[in-house]
């Protein structure tokens, strides 16, 4: 067990993934869901469909990386978020929303190489997180970009 499992408590046994998560998936070092996240989204109210996975609206995804093809992106950071939003042009057009994250809304790991806020999330199985999430921050204006 990390530290990391040690600070937060055992990842939650009762959670059942859904069946396109690959075997292992999500990786053992992923850590009960907990703390205040952002994510980018299409629509202001959340909808269900501002939480699909990659994997779910790529079928493209290359098998060796389709464990982490299954997890949403989330930030801890507005400015970390604003700053992969600048460089993505397909994420501009979207709304900042804002939401409370409990470990049995998943499990989340930190992903190296994206800044130090950006978090993978993985959604068990039947999970709508849309009702807990607000519209903190409108889209990226062109000018922003």
């Amino acid at each position: 067990m990390t530290d990391a499992q040690e600070a937060s408590g055992p990842l939650p046994s009762d959670l059942t993934w859904p069946s396109f998560f690959p075997d292992r998936c999500p990786p053992a070092e992923a850590t009960p869901a907990e703390g205040s996240v952002l994510r980018l989204v299409r629509n202001d109210p959340p909808r269900a469909d501002d939480f699909l996975p990659w994997a779910i609206e790529n079928d493209k995804v290359p098998k060796s990386k389709h464990c982490q093809a299954c997890a949403v992106s989330v930030f801890e950071r507005i400015d970390e978020l604003r700053k992969m939003q600048r460089r993505v042009p397909a994420q501009r057009p979207k709304a900042v929303a804002e939401g409370e994250l409990k470990p049995e809304m998943g499990v989340t790991k930190r992903s190296s190489g994206k800044g130090r806020s950006h978090r993978s999330w993985w959604i068990p199985d039947g999970l709508d997180p849309s009702p807990l999430f607000r519209v903190i921050a409108p889209p990226l204006q062109q000018e922003e970009a």
